[in-house]
């Protein structure tokens, strides 16, 4: 392979890993549900929001936002 092509592999691979890497944390996965909840994906959101919580139990913007995603799949009981 010649430098150009290592050198794109190279930076892709570390863009996958700093991604990967951010949604570990609490807050990484607040990021991407707020992001998945922002295009009407409310499903997809509330897995985002429930790593988050699991990440992290005492992450009250995670509860607050999954409650808001329970509310909008018409899941009202679980919302409170």
């Amino acid at each position: 392979m010649d430098s150009k092509t290592m050198l794109v592999l190279l930076l892709m691979l570390m863009a996958l890993f700093i991604s990967a890497a951010g949604q570990q944390t609490a807050d990484g996965w607040l990021e991407k549900g707020l992001a998945l909840y922002a295009q009407d994906k409310y499903d997809e959101a509330l897995a985002a929001y429930d790593k988050a919580v699991e990440t992290n139990p005492q992450h009250a913007n995670a509860w607050f936002n999954k409650g808001n995603a329970l509310y909008d799949l018409g899941k009202y009981d679980l919302s409170i």
